[in-house]
């Protein structure tokens, strides 16, 4: 009996082997980016029923990305710290996406409207877009200048002269635009 319990496991860890290389092999892994890096591009659905391309912010919009989910209290707690962040940045160039981790978009709406949110929710079905950004603790912010280039990583939104300095770092390469196209005479 015990030869036979041993056969099963190995045939059960060989199966899951084969399946997490095949998994690999489909996607393959790359490293989560860093301050510095290149942001990958995703699309995603919004909370509203509309679909968000990342990428398409680059040039015109920084961003930040909250990774999060309804139940977990850190998260809910960083809530207020991102509505006050949006009413300060409104006139910056600065978007808010808070990213949820998996739920349903009954669960989402619903955190949308109890939660007087004032910044758009996509959704992560499956945690992809969490994979790539290696957002595996929650709350996960990530900022993005508006070159699409990583400018800060943490667990939640800066205060006081950080956020101020956060602010510049993301609306920089907008405003070195503005100035490149103003001494080429557009």
């Amino acid at each position: 009996m015990n030869k036979k319990k041993t056969m099963i496991a190995a045939a059960i860890a060989i199966a899951l082997g084969l399946a997490v290389a095949a998994s690999a092999q489909a996607q393959p892994y790359a490293p989560p980016p860093r301050v510095g890096d290149e942001a990958p591009d995703f699309t995603l659905e919004t909370h509203d029923g509309k679909s968000l391309t990342f990428s398409r912010l680059e040039g015109h919009r920084g961003a930040v990305l909250v990774f999060f989910a309804t139940w977990c209290e850190p998260c809910m707690a960083e809530v207020p710290h991102l509505k006050n962040f949006v009413e300060a940045t409104r006139d910056k160039n600065i978007l808010v996406y808070g990213v949820n981790q998996d739920q349903s978009l009954r669960v989402v709406k619903r955190f949308v409207k109890d939660k007087k949110i004032n910044y758009r929710v996509l959704l992560d079905k499956g945690n992809v877009v969490a994979v790539k950004y290696g957002a595996y603790g929650i709350p996960f912010v990530v900022a993005v200048d508006a070159a699409g280039v990583v400018r800060y990583i943490g667990y939640s939104i800066p205060e006081g002269r950080k956020r101020d300095a956060l602010v510049e770092a993301l609306t920089a390469p907008l405003k070195d635009k503005k100035e490149s196209d103003v001494g080429s005479g557009n």
